[in-house]
């Protein structure tokens, strides 16, 4: 297997991402650029130079329309509906066919090639004093879903010790133990994972101001006002075009501050980078 470049993995995704988009143009599913993605149609019209992959996101209902409906010739669709063993409770459009990756931490035990996430967009609180202790819950999850898979897919080797440290070192052994059974185990799932997406219903989209992102919450707390996504407009983005929110400055400004600023040096770094490493089939 030869190893991809990281231009290489862009324009692959941004292959999956025309799929996706002529997909929901032909059947009227609305999507907007999102993340990273969306920063970078904005600053650099295309790619941030050290991006790895493309976000796109959808109000609540259309994402589950699309996840029921999606087809494509080259492509499909990964959640946990149609893979147990995935361990978000977003989307992916994937390739299996030309493409491969390998990680310490897979997504799941069948395996998938380069991809773009597709996340759903969620209400909130109708009372913005409340948002705070919802999102913090939606956070603390997302912690404890990062931690089992940690736990899923590696785990620290189980190993003799001194007395000194003994019950620390048999609870973490038994953890492990604990982890390899259900890891190994023919249809292994995250409990986390269900939690989520459960969480994600509390409030309908639409039924409030607010909504966000409560499948892979950012670490402070993000949220937007409903009129950020009542439209969307086609944007330059590499050698195509595609919607963007129109409230994408808001968006970007509650996520990332000055967006239009470039990041230290030190900082430009594919999010991926050292977790994955994907190869041409």
């Amino acid at each position: 297997m030869k190893e991809m470049t990281l231009r290489e993995q862009q324009l692959f995704s941004l292959e999956i991402l025309k799929d996706v988009h002529a997909f929901c143009t032909n059947h009227h599913i609305k999507y907007s650029l999102y993340g990273g993605t969306l920063l970078g149609a904005i600053r650099h019209k295309g790619f941030i130079p050290w991006d790895d992959d493309i976000d796109i996101i959808m109000p609540r209902q259309d994402y589950d329309r699309f996840c029921s409906t999606y087809t494509s010739n080259n492509f499909h669709i990964v959640n946990v509906s149609t893979d147990k063993t995935f361990s978000f409770a977003y989307s992916r459009v994937c390739d299996t066919k030309r493409t491969i990756y390998t990680t310490k931490y897979p997504c799941n035990k069948s395996g998938m090639g380069v991809w773009i996430d597709v996340f759903p967009a969620d209400g909130f609180p109708a009372k913005e004093e409340e948002i705070p202790v919802f999102y913090q819950k939606a956070l603390k999850l997302e912690k404890y879903k990062t931690k089992i898979r940690s736990g899923l897919m590696s785990g620290t080797s189980i190993q003799f010790c001194p007395i000194k440290g003994l019950y620390k070192q048999i609870k973490s052994n038994l953890s492990h133990l604990f982890f390899k059974i259900i890891l190994f185990s023919k249809d292994w799932r995250n409990p986390f994972v269900q939690k989520q997406i459960d969480m994600c219903h509390t409030f309908e989209y639409g039924s409030t101001p607010f909504w966000g992102s409560l499948t892979a919450p950012y670490k402070h707390v993000v949220y937007h006002p409903l009129s950020d996504f009542e439209s969307c407009e086609l944007h330059p983005f590499e050698d195509g075009y595609f919607y963007i929110l129109n409230g994408f400055d808001g968006m970007l400004r509650r996520v990332y501050g000055d967006y239009m600023k470039l990041p230290p040096e030190k900082d430009r770094a594919p999010q991926l980078q050292g977790a994955y490493e994907f190869f041409w089939l």
